[in-house]
């Protein structure tokens, strides 16, 4: 189901480096068919290793200042609020950007937190939770 829903929209040779567009079309769709969400940015820790060089004084500078251009050095997902992550781009990131791809079943990831991580030694570092980063720094203009 969401495979299909994220590959009419989003496949591509681009998709890997298109979580906040990804994720912000998963949670209207979620959020459209009753499933309650949270869009979470942050950054993956990969054998400790940030992936995304987040910083969250840089998104703090970001969201304070509400600086809307230029490039973000931020990973976004989806969360169910229990632990469960929900990631449409970060397998083909690893296949793209990394020098060994992720073990998983598809190129959406779906999982509890620590299944990702006993697979993968992949953590994922949650920095702001919620629209509020997202409508502070991004031009978009349809409604969250």
């Amino acid at each position: 189901m969401l495979e299909d829903f994220i590959s009419t929209g989003f496949d591509g040779p681009y998709r890997y480096i298109s979580c906040q567009n990804v994720s912000i079309s998963l949670y209207k769709y979620l959020s459209h068919i009753g499933i309650k969400t949270e869009i979470v940015f942050g950054d993956i820790l990969r054998n400790s290793e940030p992936i995304y060089k987040t910083k969250i004084d840089d998104m703090m500078n970001e969201y304070r200042n509400q600086i809307k251009k230029g490039l973000q050095n931020v990973h976004c997902w989806i969360t169910l609020g229990d632990d469960t992550i929900i990631d449409g781009v970060f397998y083909d990131y690893s296949i793209v950007e990394l020098d060994c791809p992720i073990k998983w079943h598809s190129p959406t990831i779906v999982t509890r937190a620590q299944n990702i991580y006993d697979q993968n030694k992949l953590e994922y570092i949650p920095m702001f939770i919620g629209e509020g980063f997202l409508l502070a720094t991004n031009t978009f203009r349809f409604p969250i």
